[in-house]
């Protein structure tokens, strides 16, 4: 972790303050030597190892790392946010964006021209343990605010608001080659970029879209639009289930609040009691969803405010604006130094632990506990660049990365469950009654069928059945709103059951967490998959032949889970076939999910999801 300056008692010796002076003085210019040097070999390593340094602790302590253009300032959230270092960075041409990884103890830094008129861009990366600058990387695209997936493998960079092209180049985190890109379309601005928890998604903000676009990490395909959104995707963040986005866009005072699986907006949030007026295109931009999930902080640049809005009973009830925090410098003028860009935009990001919020561009640090500035950090100042990482026992252990996203997930002892209707009533339903189309699209509930079964062409209704052809690998179809306590029947059939398998999924929360009852010609299986490790709850004998409509009920109550399974049109079995008890996930979605090999089609011909 950073180690602070330790002082020593000075005697009052008039040859000392002399001598003090011009040691001083010596220390003072030394950076800039460096920083001189440096840019004259823009390709060798920087040391700086007689500036920052790592010392173990036991104990965690916590860190505010602030980027403005050519340099890193260090503070401690645990001592009155006192500065610990100053790190001069060959970073001049503009810093765009920072992550950080501590899993392989590397801070990254985006820096240089965002595309189009400001040219190309560059990437440092800098050891936290050795205090070295390990590389910086020129690319023949522009640069902008990136994200790291959590393993520190891999870099989602969009090539800059001025390029209009829509691409998201990914970087190599060890030696920084492109290993690939994402086009979300061309005439879209990259610009913001956002990884989940479990680093299975990218969410993708273009400047000027109107849509925030998620892609799956592993296939580095786009598989969700989110919106229509007010006009221009800005500063954004999720929670920690990926269940809600909450955006802010160009021109509005406010935000929204999104349905993640769905895509649909759900609230339209103006901030009460003030004006955009002024000359900010964005007057929000920037906003933090606090790690408990309870409140979203969004900032008023026109007006120098932060703006508290409670949105604990999401998705139910709307976001309630419950405080107004006055900064303590007005949001005028622009940053210095700064290379371009440089007027105040703001930024919102709250501590890991929820303690403070840090507002870029306007320099304070607010106590979330009085809702009132304690410090104004003039780094922060002239920054919008800036996360906490976390030191313990002398190594980075944790980050927030630059989004305030939400950190409550489902397996964890909170949020409380989200309460289900009455028992019996219907979650989700589908009859599968409707014309042929390409994927499964509305169901006869009314609910739209999303992830695989909303965005892969493998799906199709034909002749009133839901298909699943040409396929190979796993696929998800789900539908309805999240709960808790529920039961999912199904009939449906496998052309054969070769290395393929068809079921039903409970609490289903993303591809890597789930509870699913299949059948796979052998056996009846519970199955989990927690944070991508798989897990047999229990089975039993079941011969299933290809080409044959079985009918599967699957139960979760509380931490019990129950399965059983019939040929369809024959008596459904009176006792539950298999029974298994987990408490790993707590609520989510209803749906399908099946393995399929080449060659293997699947049928569904109903569905419908009730509460238990």
């Amino acid at each position: 972790m950073p180690s602070l300056y330790n002082a020593e008692p000075v005697k009052h010796n008039p040859r000392g303050f002399v001598f003090l002076a011009l040691f001083l003085l010596v220390l003072a210019l030394a950076p800039v030597f460096l920083v001189t040097k440096y840019a004259a070999s823009a390709r060798t390593p920087l040391s700086t190892n007689h500036i920052l340094s790592a010392k173990a602790s036991p104990a965690t302590q916590h860190y505010e790392y602030v980027f403005p253009d050519g340099g890193m300032y260090i503070y401690d959230m645990d001592n009155g946010q006192g500065l610990v270092k100053n790190v001069h960075l060959p970073t001049t041409r503009g810093v765009r964006g920072v992550a950080a990884s501590p899993a392989t103890r590397m801070l990254y830094v985006s820096y240089g021209g965002d595309g189009g008129v400001n040219g190309n861009g560059s990437l440092l990366k800098y050891n936290l343990l050795t205090n070295t600058v390990i590389w910086t990387r020129d690319y023949p695209f522009g640069i902008d605010s990136m994200a790291i997936t959590p393993d520190g493998t891999k870099i989602y960079m969009p090539d800059g608001t001025a390029q209009y092209d829509g691409l998201w180049h990914i970087l190599n985190g060890n030696d920084g080659s492109v290993l690939g890109s994402i086009n979300a379309g061309a005439g879209i601005s990259p610009h913001n970029t956002l990884i989940n928890l479990s680093g299975t998604h990218v969410y993708l903000g273009g400047l000027n879209s109107s849509y925030l676009l998620v892609a799956d990490t592993a296939t580095n395909q786009i598989i969700k639009k989110i919106g229509p959104l007010k006009a221009g995707v800005r500063p954004f963040t999720i929670n920690g289930t990926e269940t809600l986005a909450f955006t802010t866009a160009t021109g509005f005072l406010g935000f929204q609040v999104s349905d993640i699986f769905s895509g649909k907006v759900l609230y339209t949030v103006p901030v009460k009691g003030f004006t955009a007026s002024g000359s900010s295109d964005a007057p929000s931009h920037g906003i933090s969803l606090s790690p408990d999930e309870k409140e979203v902080y969004v900032i008023d640049t026109p007006n120098s405010y932060v703006h508290v809005f409670d949105v604990s009973g999401l998705p139910g009830v709307a976001p309630k604006q419950v405080a107004d925090i006055p900064l303590t410098k007005p949001m005028t003028g622009t940053q210095f130094p700064c290379a371009y860009s440089c007027q105040r935009e703001g930024w919102v990001q709250h501590s890991r632990d929820g303690r403070f919020v840090y507002v870029g561009d306007a320099g304070d640090v607010i106590d979330t506990a009085t809702r009132k500035s304690v410090i104004n950090l003039p780094p922060l100042y002239n920054s919008r660049e800036h996360l906490e990482i976390d030191w313990a026992n002398g190594l980075p252990v944790a980050t927030t990365t630059r989004y305030g996203m939400g950190y409550v997930t489902r397996t964890g002892p909170t949020p409380t469950p989200i309460p289900s209707p009455t028992p019996g009533s219907i979650v989700s339903q589908d009859t599968f009654q409707r014309v042929n189309q390409t994927y499964w699209g509305t169901a006869s509930d009314g609910h739209a069928w999303i992830e695989d079964a909303g965005n892969q062409s493998i799906f199709s209704v034909s002749n009133n059945t839901g298909q699943v052809s040409g396929g190979n690998g796993a696929y998800d179809a789900i539908l309805g709103p999240s709960t808790s306590n529920a039961e999912v029947v199904f009939s449906g059939s496998l052309g054969k059951f070769n290395v393929s398998n068809i079921g039903a999924v409970l609490r289903w929360n993303d591809t890597i967490n789930w509870y699913k009852a299949y059948i796979d010609g052998v056996n009846l299986v519970i199955q989990e998959k927690v944070h991508g490790s798989y897990a047999t709850l229990g089975s039993t004998p079941f011969a299933a032949q290809g080409g044959t409509s079985y009918t599967l009920r699957f139960r979760v109550v509380g931490s019990t889970l129950f399965a059983k399974v019939w040929r369809t049109g024959t008596t459904e079995p009176s006792n539950w076939m298999v029974t298994a008890t987990n408490s790993d996930l707590q609520s989510g979605y209803c749906g399908v999910r099946l393995q399929v090999q080449t060659g293997i089609t699947a049928s569904v011909t109903s569905f419908l999801a009730i509460t238990a």
